[in-house]
């Protein structure tokens, strides 16, 4: 079931993605299940590859799943997406599904890769929310999606990952300037 309103909200908001256009639609799932000194949890990678295999086979969409990354690895692969070449209409959603965690002291949010340490101090090993969405803002795509579903998300108290709050509908044809647009659970 989960699966299933992931792909219509994606659906819905996804700009214009009408038929399948090979080549210039990328979606790259972070996928993470099993943690080091987390909880592990059921459900990311499985719906990671539903929604990755609707976005194919229905709408084109070349797709990366990157099961479990470190929070190496998953800053490796932005830096790769920053250097990458994307069409001039092309779409990148971006899927990051696993562990979140947030301080209420200081307002900030954070993404719990699978080497994530518990409770930890300067949460050196976790990627802030805003670092990632200035990391997201760079890649040279004239068109982003980023989807945030963690648990323990960024409350909507704090902005500090979407900035101002785009207008509420549905997005319909195709934008006509760059857009990066984000989801979570709280925005």
């Amino acid at each position: 079931m989960q699966k299933l309103l992931t792909l219509a909200l994606l659906t819905l908001l996804l700009t214009g993605a009408q038929s399948p256009r090979p080549g210039k639609d990328l979606a790259v799932f972070f996928a993470i299940e099993d943690y080091k000194y987390w909880p592990k949890l059921k459900y990311p990678i499985d719906e990671a590859e539903g929604i990755a295999a609707d976005l194919h086979d229905l709408y084109g969409f070349d797709t990366l799943i990157i099961r479990n990354p470190t929070k190496r690895q998953i800053q490796a692969k932005l830096e790769d997406m920053l250097d990458r070449r994307y069409a001039q209409d092309g779409q990148l959603l971006l899927f990051f599904s696993g562990h979140g965690d947030f301080r209420e002291d200081t307002k900030e949010g954070f993404f719990i890769p699978s080497d994530g340490v518990a409770n930890d101090r300067y949460q050196d090993s976790y990627l802030f929310y805003p670092a990632l969405r200035r990391k997201v803002n760079g890649i040279p795509c004239p068109h982003i999606f980023l989807v945030v579903d963690a648990c323990f998300p960024v409350p909507s108290t704090t902005r500090s990952l979407s900035g101002p709050r785009p207008p509420i509908g549905i997005v319909r044809g195709r934008a006509t300037s760059r857009s990066v647009r984000n989801l979570s659970p709280n925005n």
